[in-house]
């Protein structure tokens, strides 16, 4: 595979990752304020809770074997998202890459 290709291809499945990240962090900002103002029992926030935990995880071993097994379709939905953030999501999702790219 051609390096730049490969390259490319690592760089949206980070997006990809890093739009998963910025999704559960702002459902758990959600979270949080449902549960401040009261609007949720405690039996519905451990449901909810319960559901975002699973999600998360279902995503994330999603995000996995598409890359792992089929990574085409995998792509095109990853920049079908990319394609609805917000200037201010786009921003935050640079944020995260460059931190990612610049762990070593």
């Amino acid at each position: 595979m051609d390096n730049t290709l490969k390259s490319s291809l690592d760089r949206i499945i980070l997006a990809g990752v890093g739009a998963l990240g910025y999704t559960t962090e702002k459902s758990k900002e959600l979270f949080e304020q449902l549960v401040q103002k009261g609007e949720l029992t405690v039996e519905q926030a451990k449901n909810i809770n319960e559901e975002l935990k699973h999600n998360k995880e279902t995503q994330a071993g999603q995000a996995s074997a598409g890359a792992k097994s089929s990574q085409e379709p995998a792509y095109a939905d990853i920049l079908q998202k990319l394609e609805t953030l917000s200037s201010e999501e786009i921003a935050l999702l640079r944020t995260k890459l460059d931190e990612l790219t610049h762990k070593d």
